[in-house]
């Protein structure tokens, strides 16, 4: 909380938070981003969240739910972390853009085109990228399958 309050002292224009790890859960985020939030009055807040042990989504929840919005996400969920091993990349922007439309959010994503990105990175790297969604993305009409 000194940290946030330090940057938040010297005029930063957002505070980015992340579970690098993915080893959060959705009460520890709740907790934090709340004491965050007090601290850091109308300066947005971001959050990097990892999807290491299958909670990535429910943290981006229990996030909104106290008012961020701001996320970073990565295509088929592409990236990891050195500091732990087996962790998997950030949440899928694909599958991100998906829960949230269920959700009634909009986005302005589409994530057809996002998926479809992520099939070309999945081609290029030779191997399945963690996310979800964008296997189920027919590429000829761009609907889910």
């Amino acid at each position: 909380m000194e940290l946030a309050k330090h940057h938040i002292d010297c005029g930063v224009p957002e505070i980015a938070l992340a579970d690098s790890t993915g080893m959060g859960n959705p009460l520890q985020i709740k907790s934090l981003l709340t004491k965050v939030k007090a601290i850091a009055g109308h300066t947005p807040i971001a959050l990097h969240l990892h999807n290491t042990e299958n909670k990535g989504y429910a943290n981006m929840l229990a996030a909104i739910e106290t008012g961020v919005y701001q996320f970073d996400t990565s295509f088929g969920g592409l990236g990891g972390c050195p500091f732990i091993k087996g962790a998997t990349g950030n949440i899928a922007t694909e599958d991100a853009v998906h829960l949230l439309h269920q959700m009634g959010f909009t986005t302005g994503i589409d994530m057809y085109k996002v998926g479809e990105i992520s099939k070309k990175m999945e081609h290029l790297m030779g191997e399945k990228l963690p996310g979800l969604m964008y296997k189920l993305f027919d590429q000829h009409d761009l609907k889910i399958i």
